[in-house]
């Protein structure tokens, strides 16, 4: 909006609330006298009356129903921990204040207003289904990798990372073998092979994984053994393969099974542990996976027909100022598989997710240095920084832009823009499926911090002389 009234950047002004701190506006005492306590906690907002220009009073809070008529200018204000605890000291040199409070935010101006919701991030998935069976075929993948790590690594060379994996098929009719058997056997041992390459495994000896992917096998139609990704509690680690080591596991989040609740893999399909001494025909569908001592595990062998291959995230570093995380794959099928009947589906996008903590503390502590203490300082090694307010996993955040005129002298107009975030926790939360009812991942965002938005001060900036609102 700013762009329509010159090119300054706008003053970013943010602020966090805490879940359950921002309550009703009631009151209206804003300091103790005897204590010198501000009418704040921790991470509660609140609105207030600029100037009193209106029917309300100067420095008064808000209440639903009021309108630009009779609060012309508002300020936006956030409770710190001195707030409600006056003896709180930041170390020095750090800014010690009970409150951060925004510029007025004037209704003769216009303003714009833009709510967005936080999104869950989903990951990059290829499944190859309805795979050919051909007696002493060689299958042959070519998995070709992309993302920041591959792009700066390979960018030179005008070339994708890529990993090729190999499976020698036997001669499935002399082995009496039907379709399903056979398809089994493919399908576990690419998986086995593309998993050898995985950091999220890593069980081969003597080899160092390095490629952020995965692989699963899948029985697309679903058994009785196997896991559906769809409906297991987050947290659950997914047995993958059988090792020399043991059964390798992936532990699901919330957002990984999110992940596959909204991507089109086939309903009802499952993970199939992979065990390649099993694969095809030398056990039946529920034998009991062998660990290394001999013994037989909890996880019961399945049958698989398809191959799913998935993206991880890239590697953190300690100090990570880089934004993106997700790695995406492309899938070649090079020999073995007849092009055209096998068919390869791309089943889900990568996508960063939107609102999560990491990606609202990195712009905070970006722009910090503006906002809060002009001695920040934003990567080197000796450095003052204040300490970030934005600890949630999960945000719906608000932004207001608006601007400012002062009249310098009788010639001259200064115009000053302003950002101002409003950040508010969301609570992810997995709903396991119920009888008729699939799973889902729902998200509510605080109910304190919601009301205020939704009851006083949307309808405020709607009441303004020309906003421009945005949902």
């Amino acid at each position: 909006m700013n762009n329509y009234i010159d090119n300054k950047r706008p003053i970013e002004q943010i602020f966090v609330a805490k879940p359950s701190a921002t309550t009703s506006h009631t009151g209206d005492v804003n300091i103790n006298t005897a204590t010198g306590a501000v009418d704040l906690v921790e991470g509660q907002i609140k609105i207030y009356d600029s100037k009193g220009y209106g029917t309300n009073i100067a420095n008064t809070t808000l209440t639903a129903g009021d309108d630009a008529q009779d609060s012309p200018e508002i300020f936006i204000v956030v409770g710190n921990k001195s707030a409600s605890d006056p003896s709180y000291k930041q170390p020095y040199p750090l800014p010690n204040r009970p409150y951060e409070v925004s510029e007025s935010i004037t209704s003769e101006n216009r303003i714009l207003y833009k709510y967005s919701q936080a999104k869950l991030p989903t990951w990059n998935k290829e499944l190859i289904s309805n795979i050919n069976v051909g007696d002493e075929l060689e299958y042959s993948l070519k998995i070709a990798l992309f993302g920041r790590d591959q792009d700066e690594a390979m960018g030179a060379q005008q070339k994708p990372d890529a990993l090729n994996v190999t499976y020698g098929a036997p001669d499935f009719t002399e082995l009496v073998w039907d379709a399903t058997k056979a398809k089994d056997a493919i399908v576990q041992n690419l998986v086995a092979e593309v998993n050898k390459n995985s950091l999220a495994l890593s069980y081969s000896k003597g080899y160092r994984p390095s490629k952020p992917i995965i692989a699963f096998a899948i029985n697309t139609a679903g058994g009785s053994q196997g896991v559906n990704p769809r409906t297991i509690t987050p947290g659950t680690a997914v047995p993958v393969i059988n090792t020399s080591i043991g059964i390798r596991s992936i532990v699901f989040s919330t957002e990984m099974i999110n992940s596959f609740i909204t991507s089109t893999l086939p309903a009802g399909a499952k993970i199939i542990p992979v065990d390649t001494s099993l694969a095809g025909g030398f056990a039946v569908a529920g034998t009991a996976l062998k660990l290394p001592n001999g013994s037989n595990s909890a996880v019961l062998s399945g049958k698989a027909d398809a191959i799913l291959i998935m993206a991880l995230d890239r590697d953190l570093a300690y100090e990570d100022r880089i934004p993106y995380v997700k790695n995406r794959v492309s899938v070649g099928l090079t020999s073995g598989f007849n092009t055209e009947t096998v068919v390869k589906t791309k089943i889900q996008d990568p996508f960063e997710g939107q609102g999560l903590q990491r990606q609202l503390d990195k712009f905070w502590r970006d722009t910090a240095g503006g906002r809060i203490y002009n001695n920040y300082r934003g990567f080197e090694t000796m450095r003052t920084e204040v300490p970030s307010p934005v600890t949630e996993k999960y945000y719906d955040v608000v932004l207001l832009e608006h601007f400012r005129r002062d009249q310098i002298d009788g010639a001259t107009t200064v115009t000053k823009p302003f950002r101002v975030y409003l950040y508010l926790p969301v609570t992810v939360a997995y709903v396991p499926v119920d009888g008729a009812t699939p799973p889902s991942v729902t998200k509510t965002v605080d109910v304190g911090a919601a009301a205020l938005v939704a009851n006083i001060l949307k309808p405020w900036v709607v009441s303004t002389s020309n906003p421009i609102v945005l949902v």
